[in-house]
């Protein structure tokens, strides 16, 4: 517990310093930080970290995806991410014997899934303002950690039917009511005190309270099935932890994976559904 509790503080820390570099390319650096050890993580468990030309490929594209909008056009996404995998089937051609085609796709999909995903939080500050950016961020986080304590918590008081019990035999329905009314409700909370320090900024504004709900909600939902999905791939695989960087917590995907399915979805709401005005 002692471990938990010092990984989160520091977390915390590194979780305000990207907040205050939330409008510079400290978040694109954190981003790409991100991908890449989620990256080597999954492969490893996996077991293609083995095939180091493959992993390289995906991990240089890994690295270089949260940064295209700043600095390439993003109508070059498109040509790069195919000669990206043109690149990977000639590894498949130069080492035929020791890879399989089945293996360069996984590694090929993961490469893009995982960067992709994350590089959402980026698309949420290019799009919404830093202001609006570091809000809709902190909505994005929230569905999924909040979700998970609450869940962790109510589950423990009152779980009696089991959600998932192959999968994740520790997961209840009960656990699973409580950590979506729970989320919804810290969200809330959490965007209500947003607003009034943000209005002490100067910046007057207004929190859509019902589409924060909304947003939240679908993405706690995403969540658990982020989770799950997780849990399925470290059960077939046969380890417990992706890792083990962040002591007590397990590895970057055992504490991101939830967040993984959560970023393109709020990406997504956010778009059409507004949650924090600007007056």
């Amino acid at each position: 517990m002692k471990q938990r509790i010092i990984t989160s503080v520091i977390g915390l820390v590194i979780l305000a310093v990207v907040v205050l570099g939330f409008e510079t390319l400290l978040l694109n650096v954190v981003v790409s930080l991100i991908s890449l050890l989620a990256l080597m993580e999954l492969l490893k468990a996996a077991g293609y970290l083995r095939h180091r030309s493959l992993a390289a490929v995906a991990g240089i594209y890994a690295v270089l995806f949260p940064f295209f909008r700043a600095f390439w056009n993003m109508d070059l996404l498109l040509l790069v991410s195919l000669l990206y995998f043109l690149t990977l089937l000639c590894v498949l051609l130069r080492w035929h014997n020791d890879i399989s085609f089945q293996e360069m796709l996984t590694v090929g999909a993961f490469g893009i899934l995982i960067p992709a995903s994350f590089t959402n939080v980026v698309l949420l500050r290019n799009n919404h303002g830093w202001q609006g950016g570091i809000f809709c961020f902190l909505i994005l986080l929230g569905s999924a950690w909040y979700s998970d304590t609450c869940a962790y918590f109510t589950g423990h008081a009152w779980g009696k039917h089991k959600l998932s019990p192959v999968i994740s035999p520790h997961k209840t329905v009960e656990g699973l009511i409580g950590g979506l009314v729970g989320s919804v409700l810290c969200n809330l909370a959490m965007a209500s005190v947003y607003s009034k320090i943000v209005s002490m900024m100067g910046t007057p504004n207004e929190i859509a309270y019902g589409a924060v709900a909304l947003v939240t909600l679908c993405g706690s939902v995403a969540s658990v099935l982020g989770d799950l999905a997780a849990s399925t791939i470290k059960r077939q695989c046969g380890v417990k932890d992706f890792g083990n960087i962040m002591p007590g917590h397990g590895g970057i995907m055992d504490r991101f994976d939830s967040v993984l399915l959560v970023s393109p979805v709020v990406y997504l709401l956010s778009c059409f559904i507004p949650m924090f005005i600007t007056l």
